[in-house]
C-alpha cells in the first residue's frame, strides 16, 4: 500500500464541516412557522404595493429613463408617406 493512507469504508473523510451540522443553523421551532410566514407575507405584499405605485406615476424615473427612451427610439413621431398631414389639392394656397 505505498505511501497512501487506508480509509475504511465505514469512515468518512473529515471535511470542513466534520460536526453534522456545523455549518447550518438550527431549524426554527413549529410554533414560529405562522409567525414567519405571516411576516414574509405582509413585506412581499408591501413591497409590491409600493413599486406598484411607484411604476404606475408618470413622473417616476423608470418612465422618464426607461420608457419614454425606448419609445421615442422605437416609434417614428412623423412617419412618412401616410397622407395623414399633407394638404389637400383643394385647400392648396397657390
Amino acid at each position: 500500500m505505498g505511501g497512501e493512507a487506508y480509509i475504511c469504508p465505514t469512515e468518512r473523510p473529515l471535511s470542513l464541516g466534520a460536526r453534522s451540522g456545523s455549518l447550518h443553523t438550527r431549524r426554527a421551532s413549529p410554533a414560529l412557522k405562522p409567525i414567519r410566514s405571516t411576516i414574509y407575507g405582509t413585506v412581499f405584499v408591501l413591497s409590491a404595493g409600493l413599486f406598484t405605485i411607484y411604476y404606475l406615476d408618470a413622473r417616476s424615473g423608470i418612465h422618464r429613463y426607461v420608457f419614454a427612451p425606448l419609445l421615442r427610439h422605437a416609434l417614428d413621431a412623423e412617419p412618412e408617406g401616410d397622407g395623414f398631414c399633407e394638404a389637400p389639392v383643394a385647400f392648396s394656397t397657390e
